[in-house]
């Protein structure tokens, strides 16, 4: 389901919102979308999104990466929960982060949601911040795992 900017803010006026993120690798790279809507138009960040009512947060996560960019993934592991109220702009989300492994390589990025989606080997300057923070947790979590 798709919101304006205005409908989103509208709903996060009232309570705090559950989201999901997926820091997706293929080998040593990382999937990353560039946002095309408001907050942070033009950004990278992880792909991902709200969570859908009656949808696990493992289930929203796939759904989400899928949705954006076509990719199909694995999870491995919780990254963490990302709860500053103050770390979106929209509102309070609260965001579970999700470490995955690509299973499928052809990248088909939704042009609604977002301007580009590619594999990267640094991390591009112009990120959205939380998703700098999640990157750095979820490249931790992947070395203690190697």
């Amino acid at each position: 389901m798709t919101f304006t900017y205005e409908e989103r803010k509208r709903m996060l006026d009232n309570v705090p919102v559950l989201a999901v993120d997926g820091a997706v690798f293929k080998e040593d790279r990382i999937l990353l979308i560039r946002r095309n809507t408001e907050p942070y138009k033009g950004y990278w960040a992880l792909p991902g999104g709200f969570l859908d009512k009656g949808e696990t947060l493992q289930d929203g996560c796939k759904r989400e990466v899928k949705e954006e960019t076509g990719v199909s993934i694995s999870i491995k592991d919780t990254i963490g929960i990302y709860d500053d109220p103050k770390r979106d702009p929209r509102g309070h989300i609260i965001t579970v982060a999700f470490l995955a492994e690509a299973r499928t390589f052809k990248i088909i990025a939704d042009p609604k949601e977002i301007m580009d989606a590619a594999f990267f080997d640094l991390i591009p300057s112009n990120i959205v911040p939380s998703a700098k923070s999640m990157i750095q947790d979820a490249l931790k979590l992947r070395k203690q795992s190697l």
